[in-house]
């Protein structure tokens, strides 16, 4: 079993020379087979172990009595230990409602492991997972529905820090391997407890589909796994892929997505950049379900082009028109004092405007030009730019200001007859409501005379008359 473990960790390329390594030592076979594997293993390596051993408190005297064996296992073997108790049951009580006994105790357990990492400095944590594990953890996650995630099972190496030595070697080589060198170890009783799902599938489950359906079972599952865990990666090579294009960060507080972008990539790949955001935006980085992410889409392809929802983790999904929203609910947030909020309102107001000049807005990494152009023919001036626009200068009323919009603002649209309310305007234009505080105004003494990248003013319109124009440019 050494040798197939030696190829194990050089085929994943788990362990270089000279790395310091966390072991997760809990006194079951599985555990005890690691540490003297690697201890074996250790010179070639030239490796440093740490033992690190963590009781959940949940079996009584039996709990005191495999602490007691690790204890006397990092004496017998001359290996540091480091070694923690916690209460999963009063955990529970405080944590997230419907999370169970076996996701708290695994949180803590790897929130001790990566602590041990950082305190002794190591490169990598080696945990006990092996062949039967994979093949139990795939079923489980069938089980509940699962996407590829979940059926790629248990990966080899994780984060370049997580390390699966095990991994290709059946239980039954686990204890053979034990029972050949005569190596003791402490039995969880637990296990024989058909209390939990894992239990139940490990004694009942395959165990039936062995008998009756496929002796190789196990074997088949793996194979499956490898499978999905390459075309799970080129799934998420792609989903990276998209989120560039799109320049989603995903280490944003809050994203703001072009619905009609979104929906031209493949429906597998909107659904994994949702989850993505969604996951980066929760607290626990997790707890994102199927359901989610289809509530997230009736809201895209819905008719209602205005309307939102309330997801789990005080998360929230707004639809304007053309753009969707995630964020954290203003009262879930734990920067409450800065006064940040979902679809916040950021003012902005530039006095004086000269021209010609030209006026930066900070706020929003943006600039405006002023020019200046006499005795310009208008037949041969381009008004259908999106960023430039031409004015007649004589009829703009000064002092002018560069804002964004306050309520009550009313302007003149180029060919309309009267004034009409910026709100109005915006909504029958289906600008977003986020977007509309973005966008910049020049205002005379007057009125509105435009608004960036979108119209400007019947009063301030060039025509036949005009000597004298203003031309604005964003840049």
């Amino acid at each position: 079993m050494i040798q197939k473990v030696a190829e194990t960790i050089k085929k994943y390329e788990m362990l270089k020379e000279n790395d310091r390594v966390i072991v997760a030592v809990s006194g079951g076979p599985d555990s005890v087979a690691l540490l003297n594997v690697l201890m074996t293993l250790a010179e070639g390596f030239n490796l440093s172990l740490v033992m690190a051993y963590l009781n959940h408190n949940l079996r009584g005297l039996e709990s005191i009595r495999e602490e007691v064996f690790v204890r006397q296992l990092s004496q017998s073997l001359g290996l540091p230990l480091e070694s923690r108790t916690v209460d999963i049951h009063c955990l529970r009580s405080q944590r997230a409602r419907g999370m169970s006994i076996e996701e708290i105790g695994r949180e803590e357990r790897y929130r001790f492991l990566f602590e041990m990492l950082n305190k002794y400095s190591a490169q990598k944590i080696a945990l006990g997972h092996h062949f039967n594990d994979q093949a139990e953890t795939i079923f489980i996650n069938f089980i509940r529905g699962s996407g590829l995630e979940g059926l790629k099972g248990i990966p080899p190496v994780r984060d370049q820090v997580i390390i699966r030595p095990l991994i290709e070697c059946t239980k039954d080589e686990i204890s053979d391997y034990l029972s050949s060198r005569k190596f003791s170890f402490v039995l969880d009783a637990s296990n024989a407890e058909n209390i939990y799902l894992r239990n139940k599938i490990r004694n009942n489950l395959i165990p039936e589909i062995k008998q009756t359906y496929n002796p190789s079972f196990e074997q088949a599952l793996h194979q499956t796994s490898q499978i999905i865990r390459l075309e799970n990666d080129f799934m998420k090579k792609k989903t990276d892929e998209a989120l560039a294009e799109m320049h989603l960060d995903i280490t944003a507080r809050d994203f703001l997505i072009d619905i009609p972008e979104l929906l031209l990539l493949h429906e597998a790949i909107q659904n994994r950049i949702l989850k993505r955001l969604l996951q980066n935006i929760s607290p626990a980085k997790k707890g994102i379900a199927f359901i989610h992410i289809q509530a997230l889409r009736r809201l895209i392809i819905g008719k209602n082009v205005w309307s939102s929802i309330n997801l789990p983790f005080g998360i929230e999904a707004r639809r304007e028109y053309d753009e969707l929203k995630i964020c954290r609910r203003a009262n879930q947030r734990n920067d409450k004092a800065s006064g940040t909020k979902c679809g916040n309102k950021p003012a902005f107001q530039y006095n004086n405007i000269e021209i010609p000049g030209e006026i930066r807005i900070r706020e929003y990494d943006l600039s405006i030009k002023f020019d200046l152009i006499k005795d310009a023919d208008p037949q041969k001036l381009d008004f259908n730019e999106e960023k430039i626009v031409y004015m007649d200068y004589d009829r703009i009323i000064p002092p002018l200001t560069v804002r964004n919009m306050i309520p009550g603002d009313r302007i003149k649209p180029l060919g309309m007859k009267g004034t009409q309310k910026l709100k109005s305007f915006f909504i029958n234009n289906k600008v977003p409501r986020n977007r509309r505080y973005k966008i910049p105004l020049l205002a005379d003494r007057q009125s509105i005379i435009w608004i960036a990248t979108m119209r400007i003013s019947e009063y301030v319109k060039v025509t036949d008359k005009t000597s004298t124009i203003v031309k604005a440019e964003i840049i």
